[in-house]
C-alpha cells in the first residue's frame, strides 16, 4: 500500500537552489551522448523517459554539464512537447 507518509523524507540537508532554463536534450530521450551540450551546460535539462535506464541518462546529462536533470514521461509522443513557461 503507498501512502503520502512513504514519499515524505527530510530534505534538510538540501541548501540553495537550482536554477538555469529548461531545455531538452538532444536526442530528447537522452539514451546516448548529448549533441547539444553547449546549450544543456548550466541549465536543466529536460530528458524523456524510456530506452534507458534513468543511471545512464544522467551520466550523459552530467557529462554535457547540466546543473539538474527533469525526467518528462511522454510514452505517446515522438517529438518533444510544447513547453510554455
Amino acid at each position: 500500500m503507498q501512502t503520502r507518509e512513504r514519499f515524505i523524507g527530510n530534505y534538510s540537508h538540501c541548501k540553495g537552489t537550482t536554477e538555469g532554463k529548461l531545455v531538452w536534450a538532444v536526442p530528447m530521450r537522452g539514451h546516448v551522448p548529448l549533441r547539444n551540450a553547449a546549450q544543456v551546460r548550466g541549465n536543466i535539462c529536460l530528458v524523456q523517459r524510456g530506452e534507458c535506464s534513468l543511471a545512464k541518462k544522467m551520466r550523459y546529462v552530467q557529462e554535457a554539464g547540466a546543473a539538474a536533470m527533469l525526467v518528462v514521461g511522454t510514452d505517446y509522443v515522438r517529438q518533444p512537447l510544447p513547453l510554455h513557461l
